[in-house]
């Protein structure tokens, strides 16, 4: 009988999310989705993250299909996290719901990215 893997990434993100949040260390949590989101953009559109912030908008439209409006919504929440040193639960929330929203749009126009992944996440 062959065991499939078992991606703990989910839950190793859960957990960190978890502790971040109890501390109330919620812009320490949204960076560390806002790295997630970059690793993604590189591995599965192969988008270079060290282009310049509107290069990097204008290559994450083209690539994965997004709207402008939700491009120009994701790096201003981007460039948000980047300038404060401390950021609200509500901004937090509205990270994770802008985030959302990215993904959701991807889902849709790519399908299910556990489908083409095998299952293996």
């Amino acid at each position: 009988m062959v065991v499939p893997n078992i991606n703990t990434t989910l839950e190793y993100v859960k957990t960190v999310g978890q502790i971040y949040f109890r501390n109330k260390n919620h812009r320490q949590l949204a960076l560390l989705q806002k790295q997630l989101l970059m690793q993604h953009l590189a591995s599965r559109y192969s988008i270079r993250l060290n282009a310049s912030s509107e290069q990097l908008r204008r290559e994450v439209m083209i690539r994965t299909g997004i709207t402008e409006e939700l491009a120009v919504k994701l790096f201003r929440a981007i460039a948000m996290l980047e300038e404060r040193k401390k950021i609200t639960a509500e901004e937090l929330v509205h990270w994770y719901e802008t985030l959302d929203q990215f993904y959701q749009t991807n889902q849709k126009r790519y399908g299910n990215i556990q489908q083409s992944a095998g299952n293996r996440i």
